[in-house]
């Protein structure tokens, strides 16, 4: 019998989104909470993304880099959202793509964040850690 489950992801219903993966993952979360089993969910907080409590902070390597994380909690219902706090991360205004304010260049504003690899593996190795 599974009695918890870790989510993953770049968006969550209620807290960040861009597209349709918020509510799937939301829907997700839901659907296994109502079945009595614990839901953690790990996203980035991103700089739009008001901060929990400090849980825990430690740092990590990627890449050749080293990221300093701090895990902020923060409940949804049952469902136990931890966001990872990182440079990385709370340097974003938008989930997938520059905005004006975070561009490293005028050519930026709306493409894709230069650093996206750096930050999945920062979200899943600091998720791994976390849990």
């Amino acid at each position: 019998m599974i009695r918890s489950v870790c989510l993953v992801t770049r968006e969550f219903e209620g807290i960040v989104g861009a597209g349709g993966i918020k509510d799937a993952v939301r829907g997700l979360a839901d659907a296994l909470s109502g079945r009595q089993i614990k839901v953690v969910v790990f996203i980035p907080r991103y700089a739009f993304v008001k901060k929990g409590k400090q849980l825990c902070r430690f740092s990590l390597g990627v890449n050749g880099k080293r990221h300093v994380l701090s895990v902020l909690g923060a409940n949804i219902g049952a469902i136990e959202v931890r966001l990872l706090d990182s440079e990385c991360f709370n340097s974003k205004q938008e989930v997938y793509t520059y905005t004006e304010n975070d561009a490293p260049s005028f050519d930026m504003i709306g493409k894709g964040h230069l650093d996206v690899h750096e930050m999945n593996t920062a979200l899943q190795a600091g998720a791994i850690r976390a849990y």
